[in-house]
């Protein structure tokens, strides 16, 4: 994320950066993993997006810390934070499976 900021803040934002449960094929074979199923990596990012948010939405001198059955998140600083403060517009460009995901899954950030 440091490096997402970084790009926002030197190109003088905005950076659109996409997050996604992932696909079966590519992400496992170079995680040198079994597939996950489609609803298994719909829970794992149903989990992740509550520690990720905080973080990319806070101030920059912010430090979040929260634990998840799966993810961890220390201390995990803000900085240099995003540039669009707030975000650009209330409802983000959506990819055709990422509209059947549940309301609140999707953000802009």
């Amino acid at each position: 994320m440091t490096l997402a900021f970084a790009l926002d803040d030197v190109s003088n934002g905005p950076l659109d950066l996409g997050l996604g449960p992932g696909s079966e094929g590519f992400d496992a074979a170079v995680l040198r993993q079994a597939p996950w199923s489609p609803a298994e990596r719909l829970a794992r990012i149903e989990e992740l997006l509550p520690v990720l948010t905080p973080i990319v939405e806070s101030a920059p001198a912010t430090r979040t810390s929260i634990q998840t059955t799966r993810y961890i998140a220390n201390e995990a600083p803000s900085t240099p934070g995003a540039l669009q403060r707030p975000p650009r517009s209330p409802s983000p460009p959506v990819a055709p499976r990422a509209s059947d995901w549940p309301p609140g899954m999707v953000g802009v950030w």
